[in-house]
Order: structure tokens, then sequence, then C-alpha cells
């Protein structure tokens, strides 16, 4: 149960990230495909794991910076607040 138009606009803003230079996103998704590449995995599914990881981190901070305008409270993201993974990624400015 997801919505795969928003699945789809998702991918596609990720992919316009690499293309165009946000810089914030492009490293996640070159360090991610490195540790892939490095790790054994295939280039194509390098490239789709290292996209994943920038849409999921994407929509994170999309997440904080619309409860920010809203004016509602934020808290640290599920992996780091229940999960204790030690690698947050702050939201661009």
């Amino acid at each position: 149960m997801f919505n795969t138009n928003l699945k789809t606009t998702a991918w596609k803003i990720c992919s316009q990230f690499i293309k165009q230079g946000d810089e914030t996103y492009k490293n996640i998704y070159y360090k991610e495909k490195e540790k892939y590449l490095n790790a054994g995995v295939p280039l194509g599914h390098s490239h789709n794991r290292a996209m994943r990881k920038m849409v999921k981190i994407f929509l994170s901070h999309l997440w904080v910076r619309w409860r920010e305008i809203e004016g509602l409270p934020v808290k640290l993201p599920y992996v780091i607040d229940v999960l204790k993974h030690d690698s947050y990624v702050r939201p661009p400015v």
C-alpha cells in the first residue's frame, strides 16, 4: 500500500539532484554507490541502492522542513531516535 506516483516523483527529483548538482544529496549518492561497488555489488544494483538511500534521506529532510514551516514540533528521525543509528545527515539550509 504505497503511492506509485509519489514514489516515481521522489525518484525523479533525486535523479535531478545528481544531474543538477545539489551537493548534499549528490555526495550521499556517490558515497553510497562507491561503498556498494567496493563490496562487489554490480553497477546497476549499486546505482539503485544509492538512489534509494538518497531518496530516503531527502524525504526525511522534506518532512523536517515541512513541519518547521507549519510550526509543528520536530524531533530526530526514527532511525536516530529509536534505532540509535549514529550517522545523522542534517537538512541543508
